[in-house]
């Protein structure tokens, strides 16, 4: 829809004058060319609104139009209202981003624009579908060139504003808006002095962090890495927002992790839940990178940091970072659970002189006796002379007299993934006297392991071997030798695991661990977590 013209006011007079006069240097009408509007981009401002930055190009001098619509020009925004802080005096030359204005998301807005009669006038329109302005940041990290181990280091991270790519405006960025973070450190803190007094990052304009720290033993090289991003709206590209930085590092860089592992209680029932506490502890001389820390718990699928424990960044000589998981107790681990875990440092491309160089203390193992049912009450010894059976305390019938039953585990400490391999079991009733009924004999295959063949009388269902003993007499032994296929994705450290059951008694769980080395050689798994 047109815009309505108006009535000459006297008052608009000496700006109509002004504004032919300025008119005389244009050429003919049929080949003049009025000032030209332009919309550059649109930014989100978080309330709803979009901000749009438009310019202009002027092929003439100095000229003045002012904000309305006339016979002569017109100079106004629609929707209303028409004076959104559009320039009326426009110099020669184009002009990007000389000014913006706010408009409601999912709408439009117009500027109308002619300083000739006679021609139709230009317009340009900013809408959602606008290109965005997106802002760029520039992050450069800095730091010495070598340290000594043990020493602190001073590192400095700078953030630029780019300015704003295909986008001629001079827009700044709200530096609470800027996230810069260090590995290992965390979100970071810009010096006070580089923080602008409005709050406000403008084009050209730069942050920076001073950090301080220990150069740490890793490789005799320590690197600093360091990232920024937005933490609202985009950017127009993210490949200069991380940098980094190495040291070579010196001196005596001796590496000695300790490890242990303790349960929440000595003995749990099933339907409790055990929580297993593991800290890893530097008992060097030197800091330690915690990102080349390796924790291997087999048992413990879920370890995770504890709340609070970094995940990167060194480790103080005597520091301790803890480790946590949960176990829920379950009929089927009736008896003894155990958990072996190991700490390591460095992957395989570590030098062997700045790996641990004290195994003593890098395995810890932690074991909680699983109780299943009240424990059996001994019956009083018959009436001497009398040659009766015992009775239950009620005088019901025959007590149940529990054997003693032990089992145990025997086979290979370290194994090759891919190779075969076996176990033995063994069962035993250690009771002088009391025969053991309807017993059977449990094996749960380790992850990454599988039966060549299952014994005759035995039974496989998801991973649990089960075999019917039957009766077992005082003192007799049962061994069951198993065939088994070490997979090639099997994890390093398993646990075999049997236990023997009968009608009224059962055994601690027999174990044994072993170590499986992958194919191509060891391997160092990341921190747990």
């Amino acid at each position: 829809m047109s815009h309505p013209r108006r009535r000459i006011s006297r008052r608009a007079l000496p700006l109509i004058a002004a504004a032919g006069a300025a008119a005389l240097c244009v050429p003919a009408v049929a080949t003049a060319t009025s000032i030209k509007p332009s919309v550059e981009c649109v930014i989100p401002d978080g309330s709803g609104n979009l901000v749009a930055y438009f310019g202009y190009d002027n092929p003439y001098g100095t000229t003045n139009v002012a904000v309305g619509s006339t016979d002569v020009h017109t100079n106004y925004f629609t929707p209303g209202p028409e004076d959104r802080g559009q320039p009326t005096r426009f110099l020669p030359g184009k002009h990007p981003g000389v000014f913006k204005t706010a408009f409601p998301e999912n709408t439009s807005i117009t500027w109308h624009l002619v300083n000739i009669t006679g021609i139709p006038e230009h317009t340009a329109t900013a809408s959602s579908s606008t290109k965005r302005c997106l802002p760029n940041l520039v992050l450069d990290i800095t730091g010495p060139a070598t340290g000594t181990a043990g020493q602190e280091g001073t590192w400095v991270v700078t953030v630029t504003h780019g300015g704003w790519p295909g986008s001629d405006i001079d827009a700044p960025v709200p530096v609470s808006k800027i996230e810069t973070t260090l590995a290992g450190r965390g979100v970071l803190v810009p010096d006070a002095a580089s923080v602008p007094a409005d709050g406000q990052l403008k084009p050209g304009q730069a942050l920076t962090y001073t950090v301080k720290g220990p150069f740490v033993c890793v490789n005799g090289r320590m690197v600093q890495s360091a990232t920024t991003k937005l933490t609202e709206g985009q950017e127009t590209t993210t490949s200069d927002n991380s940098d980094s930085t190495p040291t070579t590092v010196t001196g005596t860089c001796t590496v000695d992790l300790g490890i242990g592992v303790t349960p929440s209680a000595p003995t749990a029932t099933p339907g409790e839940t055990v929580t297993w506490t593991v800290p890893v502890t530097n008992a060097g001389p030197t800091p330690v990178e915690i990102g080349d820390i390796r924790v291997v718990a087999p048992g413990l699928p879920n370890l995770t940091p504890a709340p609070g424990m970094p995940t990167s960044g060194p480790l103080a000589p005597g520091a301790t970072i803890t480790f946590i998981a949960t176990t829920p107790i379950t009929p089927a681990q009736c008896g003894t659970i155990t958990n072996v875990v190991r700490v390591g440092y460095g992957t395989d491309a570590t030098p062997e002189n700045q790996r641990d160089t004290n195994p003593a203390n890098d395995v810890a193992i932690g074991t909680v006796q699983v109780i299943c049912g009240a424990p059996t009450p001994t019956p009083p010894p018959p009436p001497a002379g009398s040659g009766g059976t015992p009775l239950t305390p009620g005088g019901g019938g025959a007590q149940c007299v529990a054997p003693r039953l032990f089992t145990t585990v025997s086979g290979p400490q370290r194994v090759v993934a891919g190779q075969l391999t076996g176990v033995t079991l063994v069962a035993r009733n250690r009771s002088g006297r009391v025969a053991a009924t309807s017993t059977r004999l449990r094996y749960t295959v380790p992850a990454g392991f599988s039966l060549t063949s299952v014994p005759e009388g035995a039974s496989l269902r998801n991973g649990l071997l089960t075999l019917e003993v039957g009766k077992l007499a005082p003192g007799a032994t049962r061994t069951v030798r198993l065939g088994l296929r070490v997979n090639r994705t099997a994890v390093r450290d398993v646990n075999h695991r049997a236990r023997l059951t009968a009608a009224c008694s059962a055994s601690a769980t027999g174990a044994l661990a072993t170590q499986v080395t992958p194919i191509g050689g060891p391997l160092q798994p990341n921190v747990t977590g």
